[in-house]
C-alpha cells in the first residue's frame, strides 16, 4: 500500500510540474501568431544573425529595414532585440511604408521596450518609432521625461496632436501600444495591456493623407530624422515592432500582452527535468 501511495504521489507531482512547464501557458509562437493574424502592414522581430543583414518585415510585404552598424542584436523579450546606444544607432525603414499607411483611418504602433534611462523632463527623446508626411512627423511614439508620448497628424498642414502617459520604468520590459485614430479623433497609449492615457483631439482629416514626394524623410525605429540629421536616439532595447493601418482594439491589445510569456517567469527545461527526476525518485519501493 505504501508503494501504491508513493506512485500516485509521484504521478501527481509530475503532472503538476508538466502543466506548469508549458502546455497551458502562452508561448512565443502564440504571440507572433496573434500579431500576424491582426494583419499589421509590417512586423520587425530582429531575429537576423547580423546587423549587416536587412531587418526583415515578417509580413513579407517588403519594407525591410536597414540597421546602422552601431545597432547590436541581443537577448530580447523573446528571441533577439535591437539594442540602441542613444548616440547613433537606429533602424532606417523604406519610404514605401508610408504608401501602406496612406488613407488609413488609424495608425497603431506596437512594440516591447526595455529603456536604459528616462530622458530629461520636457525633452522628447528615446524615439521608438516615427513616420513622416513630407518633413513633418505623421506618427511618432517616443519617451518624454517620465512619460510615453504619442502624437501625429492626418496631413502635413495641421498641427501635431499628442498625448502623454505616465511611465517611470527603467531596465524592465514593457508592452507599449499607441493608437492614432483619425476617424474617432483620439490619441491613445496602452502600457502592458491597459489604457494609460486617451485624449480627444480634432484631426483635420479622417484618414492619413500620406503623399509620396522626393523630400519625404524615412521612417525609423530607435531615432528620428530632423533638419540637422538623425536625432533623438533611443537608449535601450526594442523588440517585436508592428505597425498597423487600423486601430488595434483594447481587447486585441490586452490579448497580445497576455500572450507574451514574461522572460523572468518562463520555466527553464532544466528545471522541469529536475522536478521530474525528483518525482520519479519517489517511485522507489521503500525499504522494509
Amino acid at each position: 500500500m505504501k508503494t501504491t501511495w508513493k506512485i500516485s504521489q509521484a504521478c501527481i507531482l509530475i503532472t503538476i510540474v508538466l502543466a506548469i512547464a508549458s502546455p497551458g501557458m502562452a508561448s512565443v509562437s502564440d504571440y507572433a501568431a496573434a500579431v500576424v493574424a491582426d494583419a499589421p502592414i509590417a512586423y520587425w522581430r530582429f531575429e537576423e544573425s547580423s546587423v549587416s543583414q536587412a531587418a526583415i518585415n515578417s509580413m513579407g510585404t517588403g519594407c525591410n529595414g536597414t540597421y546602422t552598424t552601431t545597432v547590436s542584436l541581443v537577448q530580447g523579450v523573446v528571441g533577439q532585440a535591437a539594442s540602441f546606444n542613444n548616440v547613433d544607432a537606429c533602424v532606417e525603414l523604406p519610404k514605401s511604408l508610408g504608401d501602406g499607411l496612406k488613407d488609413a483611418s488609424a495608425i497603431t504602433v506596437e512594440a516591447w521596450i526595455c529603456n536604459a534611462d528616462l530622458p530629461g523632463s520636457g525633452f522628447e527623446e528615446n524615439m521608438i518609432f516615427t513616420t513622416f508626411i513630407g518633413q513633418k512627423a505623421g506618427a511618432a511614439l517616443q519617451m518624454n521625461g517620465a512619460n510615453i508620448s504619442l502624437g501625429g497628424r492626418s496631413d502635413g498642414t495641421e498641427s501635431f496632436k499628442s498625448t502623454l502617459a505616465a511611465y517611470n520604468s527603467i531596465g524592465e520590459w514593457h508592452h507599449i501600444v499607441g493608437v492614432l485614430n483619425f476617424a474617432a479623433d483620439t490619441v491613445t497609449v496602452y502600457i502592458d495591456g491597459t489604457v494609460a492615457r486617451s485624449t480627444s483631439v480634432s484631426f483635420k482629416g479622417s484618414k492619413y493623407a500620406y503623399y509620396d514626394a522626393t523630400n519625404v524623410w524615412s521612417p525609423t525605429i530607435g531615432a528620428t530624422m530632423t533638419s540637422s540629421g538623425m536625432d533623438r536616439f533611443f537608449n535601450g532595447l526594442i523588440d517585436e515592432v508592428a505597425i498597423y493601418d487600423q486601430a488595434l482594439s483594447a481587447e486585441k491589445v490586452l490579448e497580445h500582452y497576455n500572450l507574451m510569456p514574461p522572460p523572468e517567469t518562463t520555466p527553464e527545461p532544466a528545471t522541469v527535468a529536475l522536478f521530474a527526476v525528483a518525482g520519479l525518485a519517489i517511485l522507489r519501493r521503500p525499504r522494509a
